[in-house]
């Protein structure tokens, strides 16, 4: 069984208002993948290849297949071992993997030079290091002088994204990001294959624009929502993300630390609020679960 997290968050329903509720949340957590041609390990440095987000649980089998998409193996007869998670003696710490690559593998020159991108779906793209991960920098967004989201403005929200998405009803297959204004307007909708790929789109699109609008305006997902989809609403200074899916545990406690408004399992009767930074008008409003 995958591991979960368990959180206290609040339920809205429809003529109910929001209920104390307890929900799992899917786990994510970075995996550096690193590798080393060293047979025995030693006198050697593992040199980083790719981040990717992932649920922890078949760490071996994620870097296995990673390295042979990438053509650096032909079979796990190229791996010498892989040490994952702090398993075994004077291994890394948690959430790095080391794969010993055999002197006959077809990567010789390739992972001495090579970074590459990885995700899940919308995951770390072109982050090198667990470095890249630090958030410092980006400040915590002050509560807005006044809530502005309403139960049935999300519900606005997601009818009006409904009629406008005009991709997804043929291909079952793309996902979109729409920017709304605090005052309910539409600002932006773009649609990609990527979750991460929609919301850079629909932020670029505003930024283009001499007006801009992104700093507290509310964004809507029509997926799930991963550590670096709050990473990007932190970044653009938005005041709230609603999702139609879920949230991972790191995107609610990014939401907690960034102050922002996250609603996750959108629709037209229920949600999910993990975070009111104070945008959410309620007749039982909470400003933390």
């Amino acid at each position: 069984m995958l591991p979960t997290s368990r959180k206290h968050i609040h339920r809205f329903e429809r003529f109910r208002g929001l209920l104390p509720f307890e929900d799992n949340l899917g786990m994510e957590e970075p995996l550096e993948i690193r590798t080393l041609r060293n047979p025995d390990g030693t006198g050697a440095e593992a040199q980083p290849l790719s981040v990717t987000m992932r649920t922890p649980g078949h760490d071996k089998d994620l870097v296995l297949g990673f390295l042979y998409a990438e053509d650096l193996i032909e079979s796990e007869k190229d791996l010498i071992k892989i040490h994952c998670c702090g398993s075994g003696p004077g291994s890394p710490a948690r959430n790095v993997a080391i794969a010993w690559l055999s002197p006959e593998s077809p990567s010789k020159k390739t992972t001495q030079s090579r970074r590459l991108p990885s995700n899940s779906s919308c995951g770390l793209c072109g982050k090198s290091s667990l470095a890249a991960l630090d958030l410092k920098g980006l400040s915590t967004l002050p509560d807005p002088d006044r809530p502005f989201l309403k139960p049935e403005t999300i519900h606005s929200f997601l009818s009006m994204i409904d009629r406008y998405r005009k991709n997804f009803s043929p291909s079952g297959s793309l996902h979109s990001t729409a920017i709304f204004s605090q005052a309910g307007k539409m600002l932006c909708l773009r649609e990609d294959i990527g979750r991460h790929n929609a919301m850079d789109k629909c932020v670029g699109a505003l930024l283009a624009r001499p007006e801009r609008h992104i700093d507290g305006a509310v964004a809507l997902l029509s997926g799930r929502v991963s550590w670096e989809m709050m990473q990007k609403a932190v970044r653009s200074r938005l005041g709230a993300v609603i999702a139609r899916g879920a949230p991972t545990n790191l995107a609610v406690e990014m939401a907690r630390r960034f102050n922002i408004t996250l609603i996750g399992f959108a629709n037209h009767k229920t949600f999910n609020l993990y975070h009111n930074s104070g945008t959410l008008c309620t007749d039982r409003s909470t400003n933390e679960p």
